[in-house]
């Protein structure tokens, strides 16, 4: 593609702001009797990338990339726009152009950019899109070893994960004549893909062409796969064989994850107290035991709703200096807001901070302030939204506006305005006419009242 069409590509999009070039003929010194030539900035290019990835919009920076100077057009400005642009579908025919304009530009580029845009169009479902990107990487002389394992394993997973495993086996089988030396990650996506369809079979025969055909070992991965699905197959009985198996024969150590996928096959049978103990004999086999596996545990216990178990395995963990970390207190806070106990979810978020000395996610967030929704604990839920905005997260709109419905009905005008402000401020407008209705009213009510009590003083 050459500069004109791609520039009138890009146009379709621009919007007026300020050019790229001026940017840099603003910091040229002036003087009155002559312009002295500036001298050349090794820092310009940093501005420029900095410049470009201040724009929120990524086809204005593209475009003033491309009204650049010609030594701005380098792989840090060139790669910050590509990423981009793959985390959109609407922006996917300029990525797709951009590629073409870089190659006809011969801007030198670098593995790992490749695989992360096959990444991110996986992620918005067009498996289509990343083999054409992956089928182009040869053509920009990347190296003489590309694409490599890198870009053909995350080509692989995007496939399977997909839905179209017969292309990615396809892939596979073709890396002999692409001169691509396949490894024990790009079978396990492959045996990964087989266990989701549910073929068992066909997983071994992966297996079998891995060990005999290509002389590769087979990794704990691999084994962990086929073992967390023949526990949901077969229970737990054979996948305990397996793992026996696993030892004995391939001398591959399992691992917590191992272990954790057999301890949720046994909670799932309802056999808590087995998974217990395999979790504390995991030691004896020269395992450590992890944060997995004390949450599958955890979680077995949020679904019965044995509170009192959790914190007997919260304060084990204290004994063995295991931080619950992030996961584990979602689990407890999503599970006593279930049951509505939102202020002693509260509690747990307040130990997790100061106790446990871990950050709340936006996740944990949201749901103890939706369960303060649910159960119209308006009150509460302002105090989570106060310490959320502390903490740069943002709610769901949802969120929202059953708070600023909620404060209304209690009465609390100034805390449901102060909520719709950080609204606004966070670019959820809120269209809702009940939610604009209960303001206003409230509002009215509670001027009322106001001049009720002056009138009677």
């Amino acid at each position: 593609m050459n500069s004109r069409s791609f520039s009138r590509l890009i146009n379709r999009h621009k919007t007026k702001s300020p050019s790229s070039s001026s940017l840099f003929r603003n910091q040229e010194p002036k003087t009155k009797h002559h312009k002295r030539k500036p001298k050349p900035s090794s820092t310009a290019p940093h501005q420029f990338l900095s410049h470009l990835k201040s724009i929120s919009d990524p086809i204005v920076a593209l475009s003033h990339l491309l009204s650049s100077p010609p030594s701005l057009l380098d792989y840090p400005s060139c790669s910050s726009l590509l990423y981009r642009l793959s985390r959109a579908p609407r922006f996917v025919p300029v990525l797709l152009a951009f590629l073409s304009y870089i190659h006809s530009q011969r801007v030198p580029l670098q593995e790992p950019l490749f695989s992360t845009l096959i990444q991110n169009l996986g992620k918005l479902c067009l498996p289509h899109i990343a083999v054409r990107v992956f089928d182009s990487i040869s053509s920009f002389n990347v190296s003489v070893y590309c694409p490599s394992k890198m870009s053909l394993n995350s080509l692989l997973n995007v496939l399977v994960d997909n839905g179209r495993l017969d292309h990615a086996r396809h892939v596979l089988d073709s890396c002999p004549k692409l001169g691509i030396r396949s490894n024990v990650v790009s079978y396990n996506i492959i045996i990964k893909g087989y266990c989701k369809r549910g073929d068992l079979n066909g997983a071994q025969q992966v297996l079998d062409e891995m060990v005999d055909r290509r002389n590769i070992r087979p990794s704990v991965v691999t084994f962990n796969i086929f073992i967390g699905h023949v526990c949901k197959e077969d229970g737990v009985g054979p996948a305990m064989k397996l793992k026996d198996d696993m030892l004995i024969r391939w001398r591959v150590i399992p691992n917590a994850v191992t272990f954790a996928l057999l301890m949720r096959g046994l909670c799932e049978e309802g056999r808590y107290g087995d998974a217990k103990k395999l979790m504390f004999d995991m030691e004896f086999q020269n395992c450590k035991t992890g944060l997995v596996n004390y949450g599958v545990l955890v979680n077995d216990c949020a679904k019965r709703g044995d509170f009192k178990g959790i914190k007997e395995l919260l304060s084990e963990m204290k004994k063995r200096r295991v931080k619950p970390g992030d996961p584990i207190y979602n689990m407890i806070i999503s599970y006593l807001c279930n049951e509505g106990t939102v202020h002693e979810a509260y509690r747990v978020l307040l130990d997790m901070e100061i106790k446990g000395g871990c950050n709340p996610s936006a996740a944990t967030y949201r749901a103890l302030l939706d369960g303060c929704c649910r159960f119209k604990e308006f009150e509460l839920g302002f105090r989570v939204l106060n310490a959320m905005l502390v903490s740069s997260h943002v709610p769901r709109s949802e969120s929202f506006v059953c708070l600023i419905k909620g404060l209304c009905e209690n009465a609390k005008v100034d805390e449901a305005c102060f909520v719709l402000e950080e609204m606004v401020k966070r670019g959820s407008i809120c269209t809702d006419l009940e939610t604009w209705s209960a303001l206003v009213e409230a509002n009215f009510a509670n001027n009322y009242k106001e001049n009720e009590f002056v009138c009677i003083n």
